[in-house]
């Protein structure tokens, strides 16, 4: 089951999204908030969901999207589906780096549907429509040299053993560098840590 805390000012949005999410049997609405304030302030209850779908008001972009960095630091199980408008690149915080996916105030509630699943399961999801704000949004690159030499050596399924020979380098340094990966990706295994290093051009 995954479990969502939902963000949205407008109760009237908020009341139907929630009841809509929640007719999806493996999807379930924990917490809902007025707006990130009042989710960082009950913080224990988005630690315990796994996704936060977060709604960016327009009237205050800046400070929500660092907000949404902020509530990802307090809770980081807890991954952020930020739903925004098409906003100026140079008003993003660099705190939003820390925001798993991307999607647009337009998009149709099963698409919505769909990439809260694929957040779930430790993808970065970046809607076309929101290109412009995940790209000033995306972190730079914090693989070392090794470990992209090591990510771009498990791309092919190679083992731990076929990538330390490749390499000239210890099973155990392999090994290292994969649980580093994976911990920087914010995924919990080399295959979702291989897809998000792709979304986010670092190898």
């Amino acid at each position: 089951m995954i479990r969502i805390s939902l963000v949205e000012p407008s109760k009237l949005w908020r009341t139907a999204l929630s009841m809509v999410i929640s007719r999806e049997q493996d999807i379930e609405v924990a917490s809902e908030f007025a707006h990130i304030s009042e989710a960082i302030g009950r913080a224990a209850r988005v630690q315990k969901t796994d996704v936060g779908v977060i709604s960016i008001d327009m009237k205050n972009e800046h400070n929500n999207l660092a907000a949404a960095g902020k509530l990802k630091k307090i809770a980081p199980s807890c991954h952020i589906l930020a739903v925004v408008s098409e906003v100026m690149a140079g008003s993003i915080s660099p705190a939003s780096g820390y925001i798993q996916g991307f999607v647009s105030h337009e998009t149709e509630l099963p698409s919505l549907i769909a990439c809260i699943r694929r957040v779930a399961h430790g993808e970065r999801i970046i809607e076309p429509a929101s290109l412009a704000v995940a790209a000033a949004c995306a972190p730079a690159n914090p693989l070392t040299p090794r470990e992209r030499q090591v990510l771009l050596a498990i791309i092919n399924e190679n083992t731990t053993r076929e990538v330390a020979t490749q390499l000239r380098i210890a099973d155990g340094t392999v090994r290292n560098a994969v649980s580093s990966i994976i911990e920087k990706t914010g995924t919990s295994n080399r295959m979702a840590a291989i897809r998000v290093a792709q979304t986010r051009g670092w190898v």
